[in-house]
């Protein structure tokens, strides 16, 4: 007696069940709040709430509904209506679930492929430059070597790298501000100068999401320079005078008061800077092993940006 015994399949599996706690930070599948103390993006938090809030307050990549529905879809899908098998979503970012060894190694393996679909990164390069007067070059999409081959062709070239994840929006400059006294308004007959800061350079801003053979790219661009050396105006504040007065003796005889006091203006020097400027807004869809070339007029011959995919 009891040398030998029999289970079916699901009385056998329901013995063998562990419960399991999945955090899908753990997976790169939330993000933490903004300024929040939190290890990088797809490493183990500092902490996790077992209770009540979570330490700070995180939103998710993924839904995590979404997580159970494609885990109970593609991950051992008949499983899941066996008793003693389930799948809570907890503390708002993360799952506790009832399943088999080799059911939790399928999870594992199945997270680890959506956090390569849905949070993987891009670099992109966007390069300035000119060509002479004799040369011309049309906007469109060409392949990357003929694209490489315009960038061997720029003079004054400036080149800036981009790098972040999908849908993230990245930026990079190499720009410079400078202060100019564009404008005065008079107060009290004294100049109340004001003055702006004119930012010159290139820069690219872009976000991206991707395809099987096509990028989204969405993408502003601008390239500011001076076309012509600043423009001054000199400005002198107006000069005011005391006015006459008329003083009435008791006698009624009539005398004018001390005579004008004259208060000197003062005088500024306004700089108006003349740039040239170009400002490229567009969201494009671009074939995988494609670059973008815009073009446009400027004063020393043609003006060229090309977005091209790294590596």
């Amino acid at each position: 007696a009891g040398a030998l015994t029999a289970d079916d399949a699901g009385a056998y599996d329901r013995g063998r069940t562990e419960i399991r706690w999945y955090h899908l930070s753990d997976y790169a599948l939330v993000d933490p709040a903004r300024h929040a103390v939190h290890h990088p993006l797809g490493l183990q938090e500092s902490q996790h709430a077992s209770a009540g809030s979570p330490p700070f307050a995180i939103h998710s990549v993924l839904d995590p509904a979404q997580v159970i529905e494609f885990l109970q879809k593609h991950v051992a899908p008949m499983s899941w209506e066996q008793e003693g098998v389930s799948i809570d979503q907890r503390n708002g970012s993360s799952l506790m679930i009832t399943q088999t060894p080799e059911v939790h190694a399928a999870i594992h393996v199945s997270l680890i492929a959506l956090k390569n679909t849905f949070v993987r990164s891009k670099r992109w390069q966007v390069t300035f430059g000119l060509l002479p007067k004799d040369e011309r070059i049309a906007t469109g999409i060409v392949t990357s070597a003929q694209a490489k081959a315009v960038d061997a062709q720029l003079t004054g070239t400036v080149a800036l790298t981009l790098s972040g994840l999908l849908g993230q929006q990245v930026y990079a400059a190499s720009a410079d501000d400078r202060a100019h006294l564009l404008r005065l308004d008079v107060v009290n007959y004294r100049p109340d100068p004001r003055t702006e800061g004119v930012k010159r350079g290139r820069s690219a801003t872009l976000s991206t999401l991707d395809g099987r053979r096509f990028s989204l790219v969405a993408a502003r661009f601008a390239w500011v320079e001076d076309a012509e050396p600043t423009a001054t105006s000199d400005i002198r504040s107006p000069v005011p005078t005391t006015p006459l007065t008329t003083i009435t003796s008791a006698t009624g005889e009539k005398t004018m008061g001390p005579a004008p006091l004259l208060i000197a203006g003062d005088q500024m020097r306004l700089d108006l800077p003349v740039l040239w400027t170009w400002r490229p807004d567009f969201e494009i869809f671009l074939p995988h092993g494609s670059a973008l070339i815009l073009s446009s007029e400027h004063p020393r011959g043609q003006a060229v940006m090309v977005l091209e995919e790294l590596p």
